[in-house]
């Protein structure tokens, strides 16, 4: 289940890279964080990041904050 979420998870950035043709890690400061915390929800993370790629706003950083989880 872990390595599936990992691979959907790299499969969605290479995948929004390409549609908006940009990198996601920028050198410049985004205008908005978006934090995801999550907690035991590995199967839920791929929804999370898509959902916030999928977004038409684009000046934004992405943070997964994992408090520790025992999922992997």
């Amino acid at each position: 289940v872990i390595a599936v979420a990992r691979r959907k998870i790299r499969e969605i950035c290479q995948n929004y890279r390409k549609k908006f043709n940009c990198f996601l890690f920028l050198k410049d400061m985004p205008l908005v964080s978006i934090c995801i915390p999550t907690y035991n929800r590995v199967n839920f993370l791929a929804y999370a990041v898509s959902s916030v790629l999928n977004q038409t706003y684009t000046d934004f950083e992405l943070i997964i904050c994992d408090d520790g989880s025992k999922d992997n």
